[in-house]
This record gives C-alpha cells, sequence and structure tokens, in this order.
C-alpha cells in the first residue's frame, strides 16, 4: 500500500507558445491568462502526519511566487514543463500536475 499527501492551490498567471502550428488556436503564440490550478503529491511512510498539508502547499506557492511573480509570468513554460519542475524542486514530491482554468493540464509523476 502506498500513502500520499496531497497540496493544492490556484495562482493567476499568463504564458504564450510562442511556435505553436496548430490550426485554429494560433492565439496561443500571444500572452494570455489563466488561473492555473496547481496539485503536489509527496509520498509519506506513515498515517500520522508525517507531512503537512499546509506546510507543502506553502512550499509550493513560495516556489511559484518566488521564480514566476504574483501574477505568475511564466514565459513560454508549458503545463507540462511546470509540473515536472514541481516535482524536481518540491522535497519529497511524487507527482504534480498544472491546470489551465481546471480545464486542460498536465501530469507528471516521479
Amino acid at each position: 500500500m502506498r500513502t500520499k499527501v496531497i497540496a493544492t492551490t490556484r495562482i493567476e498567471g499568463t504564458h504564450a507558445w510562442p511556435g505553436c502550428q496548430v490550426p485554429g488556436v494560433e492565439f496561443l503564440r500571444h500572452p494570455h491568462r489563466h488561473v492555473f490550478h496547481v496539485r503536489v503529491e509527496c509520498e509519506v511512510g506513515h498515517a500520522d502526519r508525517q507531512r503537512e498539508f499546509i506546510d507543502l502547499g506553502r512550499s509550493v506557492e513560495e516556489h511559484l511566487v518566488s521564480a514566476y511573480g504574483r501574477p505568475m509570468d511564466l514565459g513560454a513554460t508549458s503545463c507540462e514543463a511546470l509540473a515536472l519542475e514541481l516535482v524536481e524542486v518540491v522535497d519529497g514530491a511524487v507527482g504534480a500536475e498544472v491546470w489551465e482554468d481546471g480545464e486542460n493540464g498536465a501530469r507528471v509523476e516521479r
């Protein structure tokens, strides 16, 4: 059996996909706003608050604000790239999801 703690946060930001060649969504080439829904999971070894949810959520948000400001300016960073970054920088993270407005997103698992 595996146990994970999960923290979520929402944070406003902008990003763009300058190289977008997909017909019908060319507008993605230009900076556009989203509320990014972020979810980070950390595996724990026991069921007695080995990792505190609130502390985990705060560390995720502190990283995002420190790296990208508030509102976040992600430049050309994709949801996939941001999820990968969170798995790499959040202590103990085994998975991360980043969603645009709670509709479309990406998941990275360690």
